[in-house]
């Protein structure tokens, strides 16, 4: 019967191997060993990065809509001009108060549009639906909110002022 070879650990005959490699079967070795190990490395990188940019993303919308209803809960008196439909006048004393919250709305709006990027499931499927619906009920309720965006759309990308300009016009 034939004598069995002894088996060597694989990191001691690396080693072994090592020290009688030359200069080029070294950078060989190591450029193998880095690609081996290091490739798997960038994409577990590369995901945690994505991840990140979607996280800060959701926190920077979430954050945006509760600086809305705060100006809401402080002021409750100018939820109709976004909600039902009430139009300000330059004479009402809330006119001011109305188109600034305009301007905020329509910020807001531009960046979740913008972070629609970021974040792919925000175009996609029910989440962007949530946000399209409630987009859509706040410009078609709001008559200074349209006036307003009418009146700076110049400001904004040309593919979100068409979509903006959407909702106003069912108004």
């Amino acid at each position: 019967m034939a004598e069995k070879k002894e088996k060597k650990p694989l990191l001691q005959t690396f080693c072994k191997n090592w020290q009688t490699m030359d200069f080029g079967e070294k950078i060989s070795a190591s450029s193998s060993f880095v690609t081996f190990f290091g490739v798997p490395f960038v994409a577990w990188q590369i995901n945690l990065a994505i991840n990140s940019i979607e996280d800060n993303a959701q926190n920077f919308l979430s954050s945006g809509v509760q600086e809305i209803n705060k100006v809401f809960i402080e002021k409750p008196e100018l939820w109709p001009y976004f909600e039902e439909g009430l139009k300000a006048s330059k004479e009402d004393k809330n006119y001011n108060a109305v188109m600034a919250l305009a301007d905020m709305h329509i910020d807001f709006f531009d960046a979740l549009w913008i972070q629609t990027d970021n974040i792919d499931s925000l175009y996609e499927g029910d989440d962007w639906n949530s946000w399209n619906n409630w987009i859509m009920n706040v410009t078609k309720n709001s008559p200074n909110l349209c006036e307003r965006f009418d009146d700076t759309k110049r400001f904004y990308s040309k593919g979100f002022a068409n979509y903006l300009l959407k909702g106003c016009e069912s108004s």
